[in-house]
């Protein structure tokens, strides 16, 4: 039976090399400008007109949920 030490060493380093790179590429992506629609492109200066945008004019869709910038 083979030693599987190195093979799981180096699995978790890989990982733990992509989940640093992912939280750094969440930390650098500004805030947006605005509110925008995700099915046509509109923008909108409130989440509430872009909530309201996707249920008239989009009713077949999901309200996209707002995320809060720090």
């Amino acid at each position: 039976m083979k030693n599987k030490a190195p093979i799981i060493i180096g699995a978790l380093a890989i990982g733990g090399a992509l989940i640093f790179a992912i939280a750094q590429g969440a930390k650098a992506a500004p805030p947006p400008q605005g509110y925008v629609c995700p099915y046509c492109g509109a923008t909108f200066n409130t989440y509430e007109e872009l909530a309201a945008h996707v249920l008239n004019t989009h009713p077949t869709e999901r309200v996209p949920i707002d995320i809060y910038w720090e």
